[in-house]
């Protein structure tokens, strides 16, 4: 297939009518997750790094495409402006900031990792046990995440 037509087949299916501000909105398949997936040769991509790579370019490996719409994340959203390049540990610390990590911590379950990992325990056991990312595990320890419930708790673990 020549470059022209899988171009113009792949713009075929993202609603650009909002203008070059708004999110481009992918109206073909998507995965279980809501991104947009494109089928090249027989093989699905995600439909962010199509677009972003018709726009801007390669994308270099080891690296994650990352949401950044104006009206909050949003997997089906295109739009190159929209997005930015970030590590795999990027990635995870921005969907843990975002809230985007389903967990069902409760307070008290916030303050023992807090407690718990700013002691001994390793941040990967902790997560294991809550059932969340290690990084989810992090941002608690050093109060980035759930600062609401960490900002009153002292970080010097207990003798």
């Amino acid at each position: 297939m020549a470059i022209e037509n899988f171009i113009t087949r792949f713009w075929s299916k993202v609603d650009r009518s909002g203008g070059p501000d708004s999110c481009w909105i992918w109206t073909a398949a998507k995965d279980s997750h809501g991104y947009g997936v494109f089928k090249i040769a027989g093989h699905q991509i995600i439909s962010t790094r199509i677009a972003w790579e018709l726009e801007r370019g390669r994308v270099m490996s080891g690296l994650c495409l990352l949401h950044d719409c104006p009206g909050g994340d949003n997997p089906a959203c295109v739009n190159p402006a929209h997005l930015w390049l970030g590590t795999k540990r990027q990635n995870n610390n921005d969907a843990a900031i975002k809230g985007q990590h389903a967990s069902k911590l409760r307070p008290a379950d916030v303050k023992d990792i807090f407690r718990r990992a700013n002691g001994a325990e390793k941040n990967i056991d902790l997560a294991r046990e809550y059932e969340v990312h290690p990084s989810v595990v992090s941002l608690i320890k050093n109060k980035k995440l759930w600062k609401h419930i960490t900002s009153d708790l002292d970080r010097t673990p207990p003798s």
